[in-house]
């Protein structure tokens, strides 16, 4: 193989590598944000309720 094809198939390595971690990371985040969202609702709707009764 050329020099050039193996930088080049090295790099693109390295690049996936950090890349799929990082859209793992931000995946999990946002999962976590979501189930905040969830428990501000729940916490809301019986304070609604209340109101009306």
């Amino acid at each position: 193989m050329k020099p050039a094809n193996v930088i080049s198939a090295t790099v693109l390595f390295l690049l996936l590598g950090a890349t799929v971690p990082a859209y793992a990371q931000h995946e999990e985040h946002g999962n976590e944000q979501g189930k905040s969202q969830e428990g501000q609702q729940h916490q809301q709707q019986p304070a609604q309720h209340q109101q009306q009764g």
